[in-house]
C-alpha cells in the first residue's frame, strides 16, 4: 500500500568501484509460459487422508466440487535461444513443484538470461542481490507478449561474506506487476556459491528448495473464475481463498521430499507474499543447524530465504509446515520421509545420560486473564467502558469477561498424580530440564473431558507414536487414559556451537495444533550442555531462569467456546455469534503468560546482580510477530553476538537470552507492536535494590 521509494546511486570522481573486465559468464535462457496448475493433485488431504471437499478445510477449497486446477504462468528452462528443446527436470528436481528451474551461479559471474515470452501479459526477471541494468527499448524493462529480450546481471563479489557455507539461496522473479507476477508463479531459486565450487569433486549434500507463500488467487494474473475444469456458472460468485501453498502444492501434496537417515541435507528455505506471509518453516522429527545455531524453526518473512543443515536421524514420515495457525490451517504443509538403509538400521537409540521422570497431566480448569481487572502498568479500572482494554474483559450477557474455561498442563511429584507440583510460569505446563545424552520419560495423564498429547520439538522418537503428533500411526490419549512418552536428548537436540549453554524448546499438544494451544496447552522443555545442570537439575552457570510466553490465544478458536457462551454469555446462546467481530473481538487475548496487562503471577523478582536467563517463547497465527522489550537492561543473545534490549520472536519459536540485573527498579516488559500493547501484552519485572 505505497511502502515503497526510489533511490539513485551516483558515480563521484574520487570514488569509482574497480570493474572487473573479465568474468565468467553463464548463459540462460527462460521462457514464461501457461500451465493448468493443480494444488492438490491427489483431491486429497494427505495428514488425513480425507478429500478436501470435507468440513475440515476451508469452503473455498471446494467451491466447485474437488477442482483445485488453476491456469497460471511458470519459468521454463530451454537449451538455446532457439527455445525448442527444453532442460529437462531430474527425478531430484521434481520437489520444485512450480518453480522455476534452480539457476546456479559462483561469486563474480556474469549472467546473461534471455527471457521470452509466451503469456499474454508483461513480464521481467529480477534476482535479488544481483547487479543489473534496466535493458534500452523495453517499456520499464519489461518483455511484452511475443517478444524476446536479454538481460545482463553480475553477481557482487562480497555476496557470501556473511556466511562460511558452501552456497546460499536467492530468489529471482518478475517484478513488472511484482504482486500478480509472483502470485501468478514467476518465481524460482537462484544458488549462488563461492568460486570453483560448482564443478569441484568435493562431497556435496543434497540440496531442497522450498518456497512458503499464501497464494490469493483473485490477485493473480488471470483472475477468477479461472478454473480449468467446472462450470464457469459455479465459479461467477464465488470468493476463492488463500491458498498456504509449499512450491505450488497444499495439504502435503508436495511430492520427492525422501532421504535417507545420516545423509547430508540443505534445505534452502524462501518466502514471498504479504503482510500475512509470517511463517516459520518447520520440521518435524529432525532438527537443523544454522551458523552455529540448532532449531527445527526458521523464521520467514517476504523475500527472506535461509539455508539450514540438516543430518537426520529419526526415521519416518515427517511434516514440513509454517508454525502460523493460519498458514497451516490453510495447507500449508508437506511430508518429507527419512529412510533408513541397511547400515543405518538401529535399535533403540542408546543415551549415555540420565534418564528423567516426568508426571504432567491435562487439567481442565476456569482460568482467569486479568485477576485484579486493572492495568498494573497504567493503573487503569479494565472494566471502565472508556479504557482502551475493557473489550476483553467485559463481562455481562452478551459478553464472557476475563474468566473462561481452559485446559493446562500440571506437573505432579508422581504416577499416582496425588501431589500436584507448585508452579509460578502462569499457564505455562511444568519446565522439563535435561542435558544432552539424557532420555526423558513422560507420564501423560488425561483428566480432560476430550483426547490431547504432547509433542516436544528438538527430540528425538524412536516410534512416531510416541511423538504425540497428529498424523500418521501418532497416538491421542484419550479421557481417563495415560501414556507415557520416550524423548531421547542427543547432541543434535542440544544448543549448537554459537547457542548459549542451554536452549528452550516448546511442547504441546498436537491432536488438533490449534485448538489445543489456543485452548492452553504448552510448556517449554530446555535441553542443556552436559556438565551445566547440578544435581538439582539446577543450572549452574546462571542464578535464576525465568519463562516469558507470548501469544494472542484466540478463544474462539478453542475447543470450549461453547462451554464458556453457556457459562459466561448466556445471551449468545442460540444465536450466531461466531459472527459477530465484536464478539470474535473481545476473545482475542494478547497475553503474556496467560495474563493480560500485567496481571501476571507475581514471580517476576530478581535479586541485584544476579546472572538470569529469560526464555522467550512463542505460538499463535501470522499476528503473533512479537518484538520483546525489556526495559531497565539489555541482554545477550549468543547467537546474534551482539547486546540488545528487543528480541523479535516468530511464531513457534524459542529463544533464550541472558542479562546482569544491574538496575535496580520495576521495569516494562512487553511486545513492541504497538496494537499488543494497548490490547494488554505487557507486564513488569522488579530488580530489588542491593
Amino acid at each position: 500500500e505505497g511502502t515503497s521509494a526510489l533511490y539513485q546511486v551516483r558515480e563521484c570522481y574520487k570514488y569509482r568501484p574497480r570493474r572487473r573486465e573479465s568474468r565468467n559468464v553463464r548463459r540462460f535462457y527462460l521462457a514464461a509460459e501457461e500451465i493448468d496448475w493443480n494444488y492438490a493433485p491427489s483431491g486429497l488431504d494427505l495428514k488425513t487422508g480425507k478429500p478436501l471437499t470435507g468440513t475440515s478445510v476451508p469452503s473455498s477449497y471446494h467451491t466447485n466440487g474437488a477442482c483445485m486446477t488453476y491456469k497460471k504462468a511458470r519459468f521454463v528452462q530451454y537449451k538455446s535461444r532457439a527455445f525448442r528443446a527444453r532442460v529437462p527436470q531430474t527425478r531430484q528436481e521434481e520437489h520444485l513443484g512450480i518453480l522455476g528451474p534452480v539457476l546456479r551461479a559462483e561469486l563474480g559471474d556474469r549472467l546473461i538470461v534471455t527471457l521470452k515470452n509466451t503469456i499474454p501479459f508483461p513480464y521481467n526477471i529480477v534476482f535479488v542481490k544481483l547487479f543489473f541494468s534496466d535493458g534500452p527499448g523495453v517499456s520499464g524493462g519489461s518483455v511484452q507478449p511475443n517478444q524476446v529480450y536479454t538481460y545482463t546481471f553480475d553477481v557482487p563479489e562480497n555476496l557470501l561474506n556473511d556466511t562460511k557455507k558452501p552456497c546460499k539461496s536467492f530468489l529471482y522473479t518478475s517484478a513488472h506487476d511484482p504482486t500478480r507476477d509472483h502470485i501468478t508463479g514467476l518465481v524460482g531459486p537462484l544458488l549462488v556459491c563461492r568460486k570453483g565450487y560448482l564443478n569441484s569433486g568435493e562431497s556435496k549434500p543434497r540440496e531442497f528448495f522450498l518456497l512458503l507463500s499464501i497464494m490469493d488467487e483473485e490477485k493473480s494474473l488471470y483472475p477468477p473464475p479461472n478454473v480449468t475444469t467446472g462450470s464457469d456458472a459455479t465459479a461467477t460468485n464465488t470468493k476463492f481463498g488463500k491458498y498456504g501453498r509449499i512450491n505450488g502444492f497444499v495439504y502435503g501434496n508436495l511430492p520427492g521430499l525422501s532421504v535417507t537417515v545420516g545423509e547430508d541435507i540443505v534445505w534452502y528455505v524462501m518466502s514471498l507474499g504479504s503482510v500475512i506471509d509470517v511463517h516459520t518453516a518447520t520440521f518435524d522429527g529432525n532438527t537443523f543447524t544454522e551458523e552455529g545455531t540448532r532449531r527445527d524453526g526458521r523464521s520467514l518473512v517476504p523475500g527472506v530465504t535461509a539455508t539450514l543443515s540438516m543430518r537426520p536421524d529419526n526415521a519416518g514420515r515427517w511434516m514440513v509446515y509454517s508454525d502460523s495457525t493460519f498458514a497451516r490451517s490453510n495447507g500449508m504443509f508437506a511430508f518429507y520421509t527419512v529412510s533408513e538403509c541397511a547400515d543405518t538400521r538401529r535399535g533403540d537409540p542408546k543415551n549415555n545420560g540420565k534418564i528423567l521422570e516426568y508426571y504432567i497431566s491435562a487439567e481442565e480448569v476456569l482460568w482467569d486473564y486479568a485477576p485484579l481487572t486493572r492495568a498494573l502498568v497504567t493503573g487503569e479500572n479494565l472494566t471502565d467502558p472508556n479504557v482502551d482494554g475493557s473489550i476483553f474483559v467485559r463481562h455481562d450477557d452478551l459478553f464472557i469477561g476475563h474468566l473462561y474455561k481452559k485446559v493446562i498442563y500440571r506437573g505432579y511429584t508422581d504416577s499416582t498424580f496425588s501431589y500436584p507440583i507448585e508452579s509460578s510460569r502462569d499457564i505455562l505446563g511444568p519446565a522439563l530440564i535435561a542435558e544432552v545424552g539424557d532420555t526423558i520419560r513422560v507420564t501423560f495423564r488425561n483428566n480432560a473431558s476430550r483426547p490431547y498429547s504432547i509433542h516436544s520439538h528438538g527430540v528425538q522418537t524412536r516410534y512416531l507414536y510416541s511423538s504425540g503428533l497428529d498424523y500418521g500411526s501418532a497416538s491421542q490419549v484419550g479421557p481417563g487414559q495415560t501414556f507415557v512418552y520416550v524423548w531421547k536428548l542427543p547432541e543434535r537436540s542440544g544448543p549448537g556451537a554459537k547457542d548459549p549453554n542451554c536452549i528452550p524448546w516448546l511442547y504441546s499438544s498436537y491432536v488438533d495444533p490449534v485448538k489445543d494451544k489456543n485452548s492452553g496447552l504448552v510448556g517449554a522443555l530446555v535441553v542443556c550442555r552436559p556438565g551445566i545442570l547440578d544435581s538439582y537439575g539446577r543450572r549452574k552457570d546462571v542464578r535464576r531462569e525465568l519463562y516469558i510466553y507470548m501469544s494472542v490465544l484466540d478463544e474462539n478458536l478453542s475447543w470450549y467456546l461453547d462451554d464458556n457462551v453457556r457459562m459466561f454469555a448466556p445471551g449468545r446462546v442460540g444465536t450466531d455469534y461466531r459472527s459477530d467481530p465484536e464478539f470474535e473481538e473481545s476473545n482475542k487475548k494478547h497475553a503474556i503468560n496467560g495474563r493480560l496487562y500485567g496481571n501476571n503471577d507475581n514471580n517476576l523478582v530478581i535479586e541485584y546482580g544476579e546472572r538470569i536467563v529469560w526464555y522467550m517463547m512463542v505460538l499463535g497465527s501470522q499476528i503473533d510477530l512479537h518484538t520483546i522489550h525489556l526495559h531497565g537492561h539489555t541482554f545477550i543473545h549468543s547467537s546474534e553476538k551482539h547486546r540488545a534490549d528487543v528480541i523479535h520472536i516468530f511464531p513457534g519459536m524459542a529463544e533464550a537470552v541472558e542479562m546482569t540485573a544491574d538496575n535496580p527498579g520495576t521495569w516494562l516488559l512487553h511486545c513492541h507492536v504497538m496494537d499488543h500493547i494497548f490490547a494488554g501484552m505487557e507486564t513488569v519485572y522488579t530488580v530489588l535494590k542491593p
